[in-house]
């Protein structure tokens, strides 16, 4: 049997501080309505294949700088699904959560692209990241912003 691998995401040790962890189904961005997918339930593989920089004990792992931020990466293999997550050792403010997707897409729409889907990592009430799907490769460029670990 193939062991699943969760995106733990440093939330394990979180966990027992959110109290109930069910995850809604709908959570906001900039007050707007988005789907959650649950960080509890995400890995590299599931629901969507993460095959750049995933790691199954902490989800996104590349790091880059966007603007004035460090945020972590992980993309598809066709680089069209980009997982964005803080950098920060904690769960990030939904503020900052945002401001990592809103730094992924303003890279996006420089090189053209647009967005097909945003969906939010969420466990409990914090989001610690959003799934974003374009229609064409933005991880490479993304990419070309990492920094060391």
């Amino acid at each position: 049997m193939q062991a699943r691998h969760q995106l733990s995401l440093i939330l394990i040790s979180a966990v027992p501080l959110l109290g109930c962890v069910a995850t809604p189904n709908i959570v906001s961005y900039k007050g707007q309505p988005v789907p959650a997918v649950s960080a509890v339930s995400m890995s590299c593989t599931s629901p969507y294949p993460l095959t750049q920089d995933c790691s199954a004990w902490s989800g996104a792992t590349l790091r880059v700088k966007l603007k004035d931020r460090v945020v972590k990466i992980a993309g598809s293999a066709d680089g069209k699904i980009v997982l964005v997550m803080s950098d920060q050792k904690a769960l990030p403010t939904q503020y900052e959560s945002e401001q990592a997707a809103d730094f992924v897409q303003d890279v996006a729409s420089s090189t053209g692209a647009k967005l097909v889907k945003l969906e939010a990592l969420a466990i409990g009430g914090s989001v610690p990241g959003y799934i974003l799907t374009f229609d064409m490769d933005v991880y490479s460029p993304l990419k070309r912003n990492s920094i060391g670990s």
